[in-house]
């Protein structure tokens, strides 16, 4: 955003010719959009620099390796800032006075350069094999990097010369802010020697930039951290914590601390409410899992912020002046059916920028006047104004569907057309996770269903964030009981409504939904055909085979070298004896996170056992998350199998 609040620089993501991505920078402000840069890059990350004179942002357009660029706004073609070797650039910062900028990088291994590789080409020497010596080694979506790891990066404007400042994290995972004065940067991270197993009691350090000095504390309680961000006034660090005090794995709640930045001492704000703070909201036009900005007011008396929950995200304020900077309630500044995710605001936190996703329609940026009490909108782009034009979006029936005594289901029904009278086959969707939650906002694949004629109901069961805590911890080590409860409920209901044809039942879901259709085909008869997509199937193998693996008596009981029991026998495979459902069974090659052979197994045994499958393997450049973030070409193509299933089975 630009500091007087008049103006903010996004990046979009568009399909250009041949299916190809681009991301490109645009500004947007009361008087319109204009664009600011074009070409077959993949332009992110757009940060404005505090003098206001221009932004910076990461581009792929010095091949082979991304470098942080700048782009003046008087006029003139992008240059590069930085002229790092091959790597990755993460995350990226400038400094409060605009003369440095501090990021993640984690430069790529001598033998997986370009040049490295065109060198074996021309000798006919073979890729090198990998050698890692820790379970951090590959992510999904990120590939395999092996050795390789971000470290705390700072550049000079204007030498574009980059230094390492912080390399102590094992696992390559921080989070940083810097100090007002820009003379130091806070730094959390986890400083185990083996942090896949003990990914607890993480720490914050101050590193000073000058001597290089590093300041640590040994006063933090156990809990890990995520988001910093450092009070103008230079007194507090604001940061996301998980309390890791007496459960070391399993969900809580992401709750919000002040960190004091001189003597470190540790103030929970929010942590006697019942409110997670960085709650996963799941769609298929966006990436999820991102923590939250917090943005503190120009007087350091407030933190701006957006919490999603019970099925919604919304702006909210923290008054911490009026708390005296102890224990506070976030006051909401946005309602209704709008999600509001926030962006970035001006220094004074007057004016925000926002991500708005609505139920009927796709999502765009708005600009707001932050009030006393609520806001007042500026502007809005229209990038999706054309594709909404010619489409339109059915309405959500919003419904609370009783499981069992006291647990109530939040549900959300979409209607197609139909004569009146006309019973609908119905399609079940089951969120993935589990620890996330559907959501009103537009769902391309739900909406897609629903104009093909197929009543879609969808839910946020046991195990889903932004209810309580208790509701979504509560199948922790422990699937396909009382989550199962509750999709067998919402199936009930489905069942019950005056529209749908009780006898033409499916269901369908992704990853930990994934899982959830495996088990309901295994206990259950019901449904006239399924889709598991990128699903777990066998907990034994997926204990080791996944970028996330089974930490032994963590979250799971047990171990699949040791005492096996309870991931055995909440593997749907055990029970597939039982299956007669007609299944689609959809995967990825690529997939890092539930590895392909899950879906492997589901679609071997269901041909074993005579029952109609159908397997569609995707290659490997596709990963976890195809359905959201794949090519193009081939999330239409995921899209068209789906109603093709449906129109033979259902």
């Amino acid at each position: 955003m630009l500091p007087d609040g008049l103006g903010a620089v996004v990046a979009t993501r568009s399909v250009g010719e041949k299916y190809k991505y681009h991301s490109h920078l645009w500004m947007f402000s009361a008087d319109g959009t204009r664009q600011l840069t074009v070409g077959d890059v993949a332009d992110s990350q757009p940060r404005v620099r505090p003098t206001g004179d221009g932004v910076a942002f990461v581009s792929n357009r010095a091949k082979p390796g991304k470098q942080i660029f700048w782009l003046p706004f008087d006029g003139g073609e992008p240059r590069p800032i930085t002229s790092l070797p091959e790597g990755e650039i993460g995350e990226f910062r400038w400094s409060p006075l605009g003369n440095e900028i501090a990021f993640l990088f984690r430069k790529t291994l001598d033998e997986r350069t370009e040049d490295a590789k065109k060198k074996r080409e021309e000798s006919g020497e073979s890729a090198p094999p990998w050698i890692v010596e820790d379970l951090t080694w590959r992510y999904d979506g990120d590939g395999i990097f092996g050795a390789a790891r971000y470290q705390v990066w700072v550049a000079d404007f204007e030498t574009g010369v980059a230094r390492p400042v912080f390399c102590e994290a094992k696992k390559g995972e921080c989070q940083f802010a810097w100090s007002p004065d820009g003379k130091q940067l806070a730094i959390a991270f986890n400083p185990k020697e083996r942090p896949t197993m003990e990914p607890f009691g993480e720490t914050i350090v101050r590193v000073e930039l000058e001597s290089g000095r590093v300041v640590r504390t040994d006063s933090l309680p156990v809990v890990n951290f995520s988001k910093l961000a450092w009070s103008p006034n230079g007194e507090w660090i604001a940061t996301l914590y998980e309390d890791r005090e007496t459960d070391r794995f399993g969900y809580k709640n992401n709750c919000l601390a002040l960190v004091g930045a001189r003597d470190f001492e540790f103030r929970s704000i929010t942590g006697k409410l019942d409110i997670d703070f960085a709650c996963s909201m799941l769609s298929d036009l966006r990436e999820s899992g991102a923590s939250p900005e917090l943005f503190w007011t120009s007087d350091s008396s407030q933190i701006l912020l957006s919490v999603a929950r019970r099925g919604g995200s919304h702006l909210a304020r923290l008054d911490l002046r009026a708390s005296g900077f102890g224990p506070a309630e976030p006051e909401f500044l946005t309602e209704g059916m709008e999600e509001f995710t926030l962006c970035t605001c001006s220094s004074d936190g007057r004016i925000a920028v926002c991500a708005v996703s609505r139920p009927d329609g796709l999502p765009e940026f708005r600009l707001v006047e932050v009030l006393d009490s609520g806001v007042r909108p500026a502007a809005e782009t229209g990038f999706n104004d054309a594709f909404a034009s010619e489409i339109e979006v059915l309405p959500l029936d919003e419904h609370w569907v009783e499981s069992e005594p006291g647990v109530q289901v939040h549900t959300w029904v979409i209607r197609p057309k139909f004569a009146e009278g006309e019973r609908r086959p119905c399609v079940l969707e089951v969120h993935g996770g589990p620890h996330g939650m559907y959501t009103r906002a537009f769902f391309f694949e739900m909406q897609l269903l629903a104009a093909n004629g197929y009543v879609v109901v969808f839910s946020n069961p046991r195990g889903s964030t932004g209810y309580d805590e208790s509701f979504a911890r509560c199948i922790d080590g422990d699937w396909g009981v009382k989550d199962w409860r509750d999709v067998q409920a919402i199936a009930d209901f489905a069942s019950t409504l005056d529209f749908v044809d009780a006898e033409r039942l499916a269901i369908m879901g992704g990853s930990y939904g994934g899982y959830m259709v495996n088990w309901a085909i295994s206990h259950t008869n019901r449904y006239k055909c399924a889709i598991t997509d990128r699903c777990v199937s066998n907990l034994l193998s997926k204990s080791g085979n996944s970028d996330y693996t089974f930490v032994p008596n963590g979250v799971w009981p047990g171990a699949a070298y040791g005492d096996y029991e309870i991931l055995w026998d909440r593997s749907p495979v055990k029970h597939f004896a039982n299956v007669e459902t007609p299944t689609m069974v959809i995967h990825s090659e690529g997939d890092l996170r539930c590895n392909v052979e899950q879906g492997e197994q589901v679609f071997a045994f269901l041909q074993m056992r005579g029952i109609p499958s159908r397997f569609v393997r995707y290659p490997s450049n596709t990963s976890h998350g195809m359905s959201r973030a794949g090519p193009p070409d081939l999330r239409i193509d995921r899209l068209r199998r789906i109603l093709s299933w449906y129109s033979e089975r259902l």
